[in-house]
């Protein structure tokens, strides 16, 4: 099964360049290292939705995710953000994530600008990431 260390890894290498480094980190704090930043979390894991073989060993879960990005540029900030969320985007889709909402939200600090995405998908037992061909 693929677990929560996996998808923040696959979706860490798709934000996190050479060219455009990004602080990424799967524990919310109230200041970021540095800017820009990605935080990528697990919100839940949904037990309702979890099926069981005989033997009681989970067969499927919905896992639902939450990334927030943050810049502290004062000029581009909104391009930036976008920027990253559209590659985050493009990583859980690899990863057959379903989007919830993507969207730009007030920061609690006005010269932040914040954007969230939320992701869902049924993760069966035998499923593995994608791989390159």
């Amino acid at each position: 099964m693929i677990s929560r260390v996996d998808i923040y890894d696959y979706v860490e290498q798709r934000v996190n360049t050479e060219e455009r480094p990004v602080y990424c980190s799967a524990r919310l704090e109230t200041v970021p290292e540095s800017f820009p930043a990605c935080y990528i979390v697990e919100t839940q894991s949904n037990s309702q939705a979890m099926d069981y073989t005989l033997d009681f060993t989970d067969e499927q879960v919905r896992k639902d995710f939450e990334v927030q990005v943050f810049s502290a540029k004062q000029n581009g900030a909104l391009a930036e953000v976008e920027s990253i969320m559209a590659d985050v985007r493009t990583a859980m889709r690899e990863l057959y994530f379903i989007e919830n909402f993507v969207g730009r939200v007030e920061n609690a600090d006005p010269t932040v600008m914040r954007m969230v995405g939320r992701f869902h998908r049924v993760i069966g037992g035998a499923d593995q990431l994608p791989t390159e061909d």
